[in-house]
């Protein structure tokens, strides 16, 4: 076994442990001979409340302003840039639609309470929605690269941890009918890049785990995976990388960031409310494995 698939698995083990620990002591499961039978009621909240991690740009962006249109209150949470993240509330607010700029960095377990304190404050409300899209796209490089194992604690540290973060305080506050939507990508699949890809693939794993953790409190968990989509992140291609990854797809091009926004609007919506543990492929006809 690779040590690289060992990280994965390792990777996605202590985080699935850790959150179900928090799960259990917050949320202890009934005595099933007295208790009666948990209500299990999955339809969204009448009062609508999204945060959107790294919601900044890209695709978090595109998720913002779709939900905003959807009547979402959204939280705009951004990691540094709050020019980018003020210029998504400002489009927000220009449709009408509410929406805030929160600072934090999830991958800092200690600022995700206050990024969930900061959402209920300036919203009034929990947030009855999480979409996790913060994430780092790493080094570009192989395990004959030193810059792989010294880049890896840190995207490790934001796209698992920081969603491992974000789904502990889910447990603790979000109220039944609530659901999340965690974003991942195919390079799960593949292997590359390999930071990146074994982040999304523990990632997979977590998701997977907590499904029958959070049902149990009336919460859906869900993933999307897009394919090459056309934002800021493909800068760190090429053209001719890019050309390749176009020819790869059956509808021949990348994707626009709205067009992922629209599949989670429809996961967090209840048109989906006996969707619980998926992986949508958004990626114009090009399979997870390719």
């Amino acid at each position: 076994m690779s040590d690289g698939y060992s990280w994965h698995l390792a990777a996605a083990a202590v985080a699935g442990i850790a959150f179900g620990y928090v799960l259990a002591k917050t949320h202890p499961a009934p005595d099933t001979a007295t208790a009666p039978a948990l209500k299990r009621d999955f339809r969204v909240p009448s009062e609508k409340v999204c945060l959107v991690t790294g919601g900044s740009r890209g695709i978090g962006a595109a998720v913002c302003e779709r939900l905003a249109a959807d009547g979402y209150k959204v939280a705009v949470n951004y990691r540094s840039n709050k020019e980018q993240a003020d210029e998504v509330v400002k489009r927000i607010r220009l449709q009408g639609g509410i929406a805030v700029a929160v600072q934090g960095d999830v991958a800092n377990q200690q600022e995700v309470p206050q990024l969930f304190d900061m959402v209920s404050a300036q919203l009034g409300a929990v947030p009855t929605a999480v979409v996790n899209n913060a994430g780092l796209l790493g080094p570009l490089t192989g395990l004959t690269d030193d810059a792989t194992l010294g880049e890896l604690g840190r995207v490790m540290g934001t796209n698992l941890y920081g969603v491992l973060h974000v789904l502990q305080e889910v447990a603790k506050r979000m109220q039944p009918g609530g659901a999340v939507v965690n974003v991942s990508a195919g390079s799960a699949y593949t292997g590359q890049p390999l930071a990146y890809a074994m982040s999304k693939g523990a990632l997979n794993s977590l998701t997977a785990g907590c499904v029958p953790e959070l049902a149990r409190l009336g919460i859906r968990i869900n993933t999307v995976s897009p394919g090459p989509v056309y934002t800021d992140m493909m800068g760190d291609f090429d053209q001719i990388a890019r050309d390749q990854m176009a020819a790869a797809i059956p509808l021949a091009r990348a994707g626009e960031p709205s067009e992922i926004a629209a599949g989670i609007s429809w996961l967090l919506s209840d048109d989906a409310s006996f969707v619980s543990g998926a992986n949508l492929r958004i990626a114009g006809g090009k399979p997870l494995e390719a």
